[in-house]
């Protein structure tokens, strides 16, 4: 079977919703098995995102007997190897739990269209063949679709957003869309902090035991406002012009770092990781822009 033909044969099987999930149990995920995250449209597009090695707290269980030696001693000192057994520490029971890195979320929703227009068609599709979540609405101005994927060597989700049709009656028209980066508040972690640097938004969340992440986020192909930054959100309005009557074509790209990517020691590695998530989706902004 050749590509093509594969392609048709799994896209026949993609789950679609035609009415979008206004819960995130119903939402579609994305991920590469280290960084992801899940779809869906409570009033807006919205990703919840995680990564793997995001939890409340480090476990370190005490090392046990190792298997080889255990078998050696059952088969030269039995009573040894029995003593070793009750001598090792036991496991922890209280486990650590995950956390959400944050959510992206762009605005789709009546709060940012002209009081003449509406969303009379809004979907959600999972694509099979190549792992993407699309996110489409349409009014009686325009056609969007959002295609939404993970890269598959990078902890990097990217969103691309398109107009797919544009209603010349409607092209005067001047809109402004929202796009944002979030946390919401944790009752035992307490606060992020957040910030911009230039184009490339970020929330910082440091933890008691002195682990760390930092997720970012850039909106690129398009022009919009400069960041607003609150306590645990950052966000800027993208500034939808059809007055050239023109489709727009605009990208977000957001990215995560933690401590423990850093390859040096865990108390100074925020001298690296903090700036590292910004600068690779400063550096994917980059690369989007210069295929363009």
């Amino acid at each position: 079977m050749d590509s093509d033909a594969l392609r048709r044969h799994v896209t026949q099987h993609d789950i679609i919703y035609e009415v979008p999930p206004r819960f995130w149990e119903d939402g579609f995920p994305l991920g590469n098995g280290h960084f992801g995250g899940m779809v869906w449209q409570p009033s807006g597009i919205e990703i919840g995102l995680n990564k793997l090695d995001v939890w409340d707290r480090r476990v370190q269980n005490p090392p046990h007997v190792p298997f080889d030696r255990l078998k050696e001693l059952f088969e030269t000192a039995p009573e040894q190897a029995n003593a070793e057994l009750r001598a090792e520490a036991e496991r922890s029971d209280d486990f650590p739990y995950p956390k959400p890195l944050g959510r992206v979320r762009i605005d789709i929703e009546h709060d940012f269209l002209p009081m003449y227009q509406s969303i009379h068609h809004q979907t959600q599709r999972l694509r099979l063949f190549d792992g993407t979540v699309e996110c489409a609405y349409e009014t009686n101005h325009k056609a969007t679709r959002f295609d939404c994927w993970v890269d598959s060597d990078s902890n990097v989700l990217v969103v691309d957003a398109q107009d797919e049709w544009l209603h010349e009656r409607f092209a005067d028209d001047r809109q402004r869309q929202r796009v944002s980066i979030f946390r919401e508040y944790d009752e035992i972690l307490g606060m992020p902090e957040s910030g911009a640097d230039g184009e490339v938004m970020w929330i910082r969340y440091p933890f008691p035991d002195g682990f760390e992440y930092v997720l970012a986020m850039a909106v690129s192909g398009i022009e919009h406002t400069e960041p607003v930054v609150f306590t645990n959100e950052v966000s800027v309005e993208v500034k939808l012009d059809y007055r050239d009557r023109q489709p727009k074509t605009w990208q977000v790209i957001a990215g995560a770092k933690t401590s423990m990517d850093c390859a040096t020691d865990r108390r100074d590695g925020h001298r690296h990781y903090a700036r590292g998530a910004p600068a690779m989706v400063a550096r994917l902004l980059g690369e989007v822009r210069r295929r363009a």
